[in-house]
């Protein structure tokens, strides 16, 4: 592309820190079960939610007894942390105590249960498993031994199941840490996601991380010699962070070559960053630097072939997770803050902590919060989903499948957006340039702008 096509992608799309990442799966991102906003509601929707709320138990075992689809992907959240960095949109986990950690995965398996006797989730193949939170990997070994051995008694997992958990490099070089690996190891764990962000130390300390750039890079090493497969989660536009330090992590990450690499922007999402930018906005990178970090990330990673959002491979073997969740293949989630989604049906469990352990305790599922998706929802999630995969959206499939053509209801955004060389197309399908999957969130966020009107 020209330095000219630049500047006007530079102009008209790039939004900096405000972009979506996190609603990148859960395509629509409205909600009708937020009693918050019940009041702006129409009739129909407060019976709507009325109704799901007092029957909520039947009616998320119905709609998933009546998933066709054999595979099934699993999320489980261990929401336990030793730290709190400054970018985290959590900033609230349970005390790292033998007491709690035991009476949460109590009610995880409580959670479980409560599925496995009023559904056939026994009977579903279970194709990925997430440990997410959290840092996981800082619960005490036989509690986590003891959460795979019951999913393993229960479930149909077999030594194809990509089995991922996450850490960040302090908890792996604790000195418990290498036998609890090797025990997860033996135990069906096959991925780590390790938590790096970056590899300067006056960033990671400015970002209250709790490791140097040293133990990250040991830690890699351990997981490496226990034979994981090892993902990388890497940021730009940190407080403290410069163009400098990103070309400096680029060549550390060439040299340890991961199996996989997500790179993620920053984004303004909790209030003690937001905060530090209105007091102290020197510290963090300009609009201009942050631009500059985008290209050269991006740049590496398609060199480099690490696939992204936007350039995800059919079957990606370093990304079954994600890549699952693409395919639209149904996801359960367990544990507080988890979600999940079921055909027509997106839900997500409670995120305060008294609320779901009473949920629990009473038998109930612990749902806060659901969507009941309509046809021209299903439509619009298939339709964003497939444009993060390299082939894009296959035209003949969507119109057999939905009943209209792509162009018929999402034509202006294709045309906008093959005006700035972002999005190609021809007679076979829609899918995201090269440049345009370097700037993937920033389009989530202008899709939805045009579909919904976000403001």
């Amino acid at each position: 592309m020209t330095s000219k096509e630049i500047s006007l992608i530079k102009k008209k799309i790039f939004r900096g820190v405000e972009t979506y990442r996190q609603s990148l799966f859960e395509y629509p991102d409205l909600w009708e079960g937020e009693e918050a906003n019940i009041k702006d509601k129409i009739i129909e929707t407060i019976r709507r939610f009325n109704l799901f709320k007092n029957n909520k138990n039947k009616l998320v075992f119905k709609y998933f007894n009546q998933i066709k689809d054999e595979n099934l992907i699993l999320y489980i959240d261990l929401p336990f942390c030793s730290t709190r960095c400054i970018f985290c949109y959590l900033q609230d986990f349970l005390p790292l105590t033998k007491k709690l950690v035991e009476k949460y995965i109590k009610c995880l398996k409580k959670e479980i249960r409560l599925f496995l006797e009023n559904t056939n989730l026994k009977d579903k193949r279970i194709k990925a498993i997430f440990f997410g939170g959290g840092t996981p990997l800082e619960i005490f070994t036989e509690d986590l031994i003891d959460m795979l051995k019951f999913l393993k008694n229960n479930l149909r997992i077999d030594e194809e199941t990509e089995i991922t958990i996450e850490s960040h490099p302090r908890a792996i070089l604790l000195p418990t840490a290498y036998q609890k690996l090797k025990l997860l190891k033996k135990e069906g764990v096959n991925r780590v996601s390790v938590g790096i962000q970056s590899f300067d130390d006056f960033v990671l300390q400015l970002n209250h991380r709790c490791h140097t750039a040293k133990e990250a890079v040991k830690s890699y090493k351990v997981l490496r010699e226990i034979g994981f497969i090892i993902n990388i989660d890497m940021m730009f536009g940190l407080p403290g962070q410069t163009v400098k330090n990103i070309k400096n992590d680029l060549i550390i990450l060439n040299k340890l070559r991961p199996e996989a690499i997500e790179y993620f922007r920053l984004e303004h999402i909790n209030q003690k960053l937001i905060k530090l930018y209105e007091e102290k906005k020197e510290l963090f990178p300009s609009l201009e630097e942050l631009w500059t970090m985008n290209l050269l990330v991006y740049r590496w990673l398609f060199k480099n072939k690490y696939e992204q959002n936007g350039s995800l491979r059919e079957n990606s073997q370093y990304f079954r997770h994600r890549y699952l969740r693409l395919k639209e293949i149904s996801q359960v989630g367990f544990g507080r803050l988890a979600n999940y989604h079921l055909g027509l049906i997106r839900l997500a469990n409670f995120t305060d902590f008294d609320q779901y352990f009473k949920s629990i305790k009473k038998g109930e599922l612990p749902i806060e919060r659901y969507k009941i998706l309509n046809h021209r929802d299903m439509a619009l999630r298939s339709f964003f989903l497939s444009l993060l995969f390299k082939k894009g959206v296959n035209k003949k499939n969507f119109s057999q499948k939905y009943g209209f053509s792509i162009n018929e209801y999402f034509g202006n955004f294709i045309k906008k957006f093959k005006k700035l060389k972002l999005i190609e197309e021809n007679s076979r399908c829609v899918k995201l340039t090269k440049i345009g999957s370097y700037f993937v969130h920033d389009i989530c966020w202008l899709f939805l702008e045009d579909i919904y009107e976000v403001v």
